[in-house]
């Protein structure tokens, strides 16, 4: 827990969130005009590029799309104009009048002129007729399922335009607040946008299946019954063999030839039929049975017709298929269309004021989303649990009541959080991973930039974990922000949100009045993020919240998967503690810093494993996730908690779930944190175990990263010897205090002492301390066993010389022994294994 501000408890009606950046009354006011130019048309731009990716980009895509679009957002070069929204009702008519009119006319020009060809006039007289009956169905449509479609979107673009030119007026006005909320909304607004525009698409498709099987049955049965048109051809004879001793001599040479079902026909022209008729009479009745057939035949479209003395030639027939075909390959497309228009995914809102995304925006689009990205990166999306229905039912109970306990017991500060909320974009259905980051603006941008870097290249199964199966949400805060340096900080967020187009990173940003607690920080980022997976639609996995801090060094490439997989094996588990490592390789050039860290962490973990403090808790900061049900029935983060609000929260969890099994350690994933509050101790001469007894997170934001004290302290010197027999006591007398409070908490006359009301307790201290040897006594001989065993592990021999000093209380209450030296000391009589280890340190 390295970089984690020092707040004292402050918040209520006074405190509103800055929904990102906090626009300072020293910015120019044509900044802020710019920047609301910018987020306009990006957006125009966006609903620009969703048109391209759903209709494509060539001449024939761009007309289409120009006679679909329900309406079109345009840019312009000045404020007034940028972001005006042209509705198009009137184009989608004209392309059902030209569809309509031009299909049926092409039939009729076909069918009932010359034709263009044996080959071209079957095709393009059934796609002319195919389009028309499209067309007419098409208009049906348009009169009510159309028009709703196209009102739904009108009303959310005319929203969309509203709150834009909201945001015009308070970058006008220069009113910061109102920016950055108007900002909020229009992004959200954005994603409803997108979500109405994938309803309407879904709708369109299926009707355009619905109008395919119409169309193309209605153009078949025309076909079928009435005839295709195969143009003009030779045909003036044929009629019987007979004829041939019977000339015909009205008949002309060319005839329209068409096919049906019962076969093809040639077409009398004018004048024909009557003289057709009358010689077919005759010819019968002198021939007899021995005439065939000369009967004239009725059509419906074409008029009087005759059986066609011969077969169909070959071209004909290629005439026929390709009018079959084209009507096949319609209804495939219909049926199975291409990647062009498919469902778009509603956009990710990044930090500051818009998505960092161009042209190849989207959840997968890259990886491992950076600007090295590689397209053929693979993606691995995380499996449901088997019990998944479950897990997510049972947390959704405890959310819901972990928030209405909360809109019981603070409404001022649930509300807050409900605008917060508001202001981001929803969270995915699929999302199972959630890192909370709070980051003090004052943060160097190259610290939390290398954390947020370590969480986005997850690797999961054989490739990297997908886009929409995680999310990061980063809380800027501060007080006194005289500097602007929230501002500062949202806006390099902002740029990095850019190198990265496919990960979801919301941004939230407060500056307070004073210093706040940073159980409260914690608890405002988890609680945003818990709200957002509350009010999800859909939930396709219950949720995983990884609690970060922003100056990690390392962490677990795949520390999402091996996360994942613990909680998925194990029920049970609530919260997961993972290994947490302090050396990193910067810090190995100093001795003196790597046996003081190691010599604690040999410490803590004998200690835990000790029946004595069995109960010291396993959290301890960037380390620890846990289930969203976990958190709630745990009542999550207390906010008057000024540090340690993991551990008490790891106490909370293990209360809820009544044991231990509630709260797991796995040493198999590891997280480096940074190594600067130890560099800041150990250069004001402070224990490293003593480091948290204040919280001076100005100075360590200020300290250098190089040592300048230490660095001089040699291993062997009698100064390196002092130091570290400093840094041993002083985690002897943290360790006795921690053993002994809590026994003395339980102890009978303590008990009675405090339900007396008698405030005064110093008596039973010095009585319990000295004289109780199962507290007292006991509690020394406890913990000398614990650094024993740690001392040998560590590489040294000593001399233990231990009494207990006065009492004494650090920055936040916790009640501690200070020794009185040297009467009280952890002396070395050997360090040469210790020495040794550290000279060949690498």
């Amino acid at each position: 827990m390295m970089s984690r501000p020092s707040y004292g408890p402050s918040y209520g009606p006074e405190h509103r969130p800055s929904y990102g950046p906090a626009y300072g009354p020293d910015r120019p006011p044509d900044t802020l005009e710019q920047r609301a130019l910018d987020a306009i048309n990006n957006l125009a731009q966006r609903d620009h590029q969703r048109s391209i990716d759903r209709y494509g980009s060539g001449l024939f895509s761009r007309a289409k799309a120009w006679l679909n679009r329900e309406g079109e957002r345009r840019t312009a070069q000045t404020l007034d104009e940028a972001g005006r929204y042209d509705t198009t009702r009137w184009r989608k008519w004209l392309k059902i009048g030209i569809k309509t009119i031009g299909g049926f006319g092409v039939f009729a020009g076909l069918t009932f002129g010359g034709g263009i060809g044996t080959i071209l006039t079957p095709s393009l007289s059934m796609a002319g007729l195919r389009e028309g009956f499209d067309g007419l169905m098409e208009a049906a449509e348009q009169l009510h399922w159309g028009r709703n479609r196209a009102q739904l979107e009108w009303r959310v673009q005319t929203e969309l335009t509203t709150i834009a030119d909201e945001l015009k007026t308070a970058a006008r006005s220069r009113n910061y607040n109102q920016f950055q909320q108007a900002l909020n909304r229009l992004h959200s607004k954005e994603t409803e946008v997108i979500e109405t525009q994938n309803r309407n698409m879904t709708s369109e498709r299926r009707w355009k299946l619905g109008r395919t099987i119409g169309s193309t049955a209605a153009t078949l049965g025309v076909g079928l019954l009435g005839g295709v048109s195969l143009g003009i051809q030779d045909y003036d004879k044929g009629l019987t063999p007979i004829t041939e001793k019977h000339p015909l001599g009205f008949l002309d040479h060319h005839h329209k030839v068409i096919w049906k079902a019962t076969g093809a026909e040639f077409v009398y022209n004018p004048g024909e039929a009557s003289h057709a008729i009358q010689t077919a009479d005759k010819v019968a009745r002198a021939f007899g049975p021995a005439a065939g057939n000369l009967t004239v035949l009725q059509n419906a479209i074409y008029g009087n017709t005759h059986v066609l003395g011969s077969g169909l030639g070959f071209f004909e027939k290629v005439g026929l298929g390709s009018a079959l075909a084209y009507l096949t390959g319609r209804a495939v497309d219909s049926m199975w269309p291409t990647k062009k228009g498919d469902a778009w995914t509603p956009i990710r809102t990044g930090p500051g004021y818009g998505p960092g995304y161009g042209p190849g925006y989207g959840p997968d689009r890259g990886r491992p989303y950076g600007p090295d990205a590689s397209p053929s990166a693979k993606i691995e999306k995380v499996k449901e649990f088997t019990d998944a229905n479950e897990r997510i039912k049972e947390e959704r109970i405890q959310l819901k009541r972990y928030f209405k306990d909360l809109e019981t017991t603070d409404k001022a500060y649930i509300d807050e959080i409900k605008k917060y909320t508001e202001s981001l974009p929803a969270m995915d259905e699929n999302c199972k991973v959630v890192v909370c980051l709070p980051i003090y603006a004052k943060e160097k941008p190259e610290t939390y930039k290398k954390t947020l870097e370590k969480y986005i290249n997850q690797k999961y199964g054989g490739g990297y974990i997908a886009a929409e199966n995680f999310e990061i949400n980063v809380f800027v805060n501060a007080y006194g922000d005289t500097d602007k340096n929230i501002e500062k900080s949202v806006k390099e967020l902002d740029n990095f949100q850019k190198q990265y187009p496919g990960v979801k990173i919301n941004v939230i940003s407060k500056e307070f009045g004073s210093k706040q607690n940073m159980g409260l920080l914690r608890k405002m980022i988890t609680d945003v993020t818990l709200m957002r997976s509350l009010a999800r639609k859909k939930q396709r996995h219950d949720l995983i919240v990884a609690s970060a801090d922003a100056d990690l060094q390392d962490i677990d490439e795949r520390f999402f998967e091996k996360v994942i997989n613990n909680y998925e094996k194990n029920r049970d588990t609530k919260m997961l503690i993972s290994k947490m490592d302090y050396i990193s390789d910067e810090i190995k050039k100093y001795p003196y810093l790597v046996a003081a860290r190691r010599l604690w962490q040999y410490v803590d973990i004998i200690a835990k494993r000790d029946k004595y403090f069995a109960y010291l808790p396993k959290a301890g900061g960037p380390n620890t996730t846990l289930t969203a049900e976990g958190y709630a029935k745990a009542n999550g983060y207390n906010a008057r908690d000024e540090i340690a609000e993991d551990i008490r929260l790891s106490y909370a969890v293990e209360n809820a779930y009544r044991g231990n099994e509630a709260v797991k350690f796995d040493n198999t994933i590891k997280v480096t944190t940074n190594n600067r509050r130890d560099i800041y101790a150990a250069e004001n001469g402070i224990p490293l175990a003593r480091q948290y007894d204040s919280w001076y997170v100005e100075d360590i934001m200020s300290q250098k990263q190089t040592p300048e004290k230490i660095k001089d302290l040699k291993v062997g010197s009698p100064e390196f010897k002092d130091k570290l027999e400093q840094e041993a006591t002083a985690l002897f007398n943290v360790y006795m205090s921690q053993r002994f409070w809590r026994l003395y908490d339980q102890h009978p006359k303590v008990i009675r002492r405090r339900e007396s009301g008698v405030g005064y307790e110093d008596d039973l201290v010095t009585e319990l301390l000295t004289e109780d040897r199962d507290i007292g006594k006991q509690t020394i001989e406890d913990t000398k066993a614990v650094l024993s065993r740690a001392l040998g592990l560590w590489g040294v021999k000593y001399d233990i010389n231990y009494v207990a000093g006065d009492l004494e209380k650090n920055a936040y209450g916790e009640r501690m022994f200070k020794t009185n030296p040297p009467q009280s000391k952890i002396t070395f009589t050997d360090m040469s294994r210790l020495e040794k280890g550290l000279l060949n340190i690498k």
